[in-house]
């Protein structure tokens, strides 16, 4: 039976803007054996799936710095300090990234995105009903363009590679469970 590691010591190595990078000691139960392990302690993650009464989707085209593109994506992002909630934190990265509000918003999955070497979850939000309520409030380091799509076109658009970020291809698989168009 697998067993959890024991933590001989961990320290934190460097502190970034938006993660921590945490060395940790760690021994194996297995054989004994010790091992160094890097962990990049994150904030949680949110995205939002945002439909509107007729069945679009709010997406946003952003540049992303590590695929040097602009991509397709729902909205999402940090959990802040100051969010009391995953729920918070996804009512405040719709209207800030969008404009757009709901007044029916549930969470439809919630997982690790990178357990190997990431602490944080990710939490996906549908948000109902939604509609274009206040101007965009966007971060200085934000440039975004909202897109509506028609929620038929999404799985050519993920066939196609279109929509390409693995966590929106993520949130559109929990949303396909969610209405129950995939079975198990």
């Amino acid at each position: 039976m697998i067993k959890e590691w024991d933590v001989l010591n961990s320290k934190i190595e460097k502190v970034y803007p938006i993660f921590t990078l945490r060395k940790e000691s760690a021994k194996n139960p297995r054989n004994g054996s010790v091992r160094d392990i890097a962990i990049l302690d994150f904030p949680e993650w949110i995205s939002i799936i945002p439909l509107t009464e007729n069945n679009a989707v709010v997406m946003v085209r952003q540049f992303r710095h590590g695929a040097k593109k602009v991509l397709l994506e729902i909205p999402g992002g940090l959990m802040d300090q100051e969010d009391a909630s995953p729920l918070q934190a996804a009512q405040r990265e719709l209207v800030e990234e969008t404009g757009y509000t709901s007044g029916e918003m549930a969470c439809i999955g919630s997982l690790y995105p990178q357990p190997a070497v990431q602490s944080n979850r990710y939490h996906i939000f549908l948000a109902r009903d939604a509609r274009k309520t206040a101007p965009l409030n966007l971060d200085e380091g934000e440039d975004l363009e909202t897109v509506l799509v028609p929620l038929q076109k999404i799985p050519s658009m993920i066939q196609s590679g279109e929509i390409c970020h693995a966590m929106v291809v993520t949130a559109f698989y929990y949303l396909a469970l969610w209405m129950g168009k995939l079975t198990g």
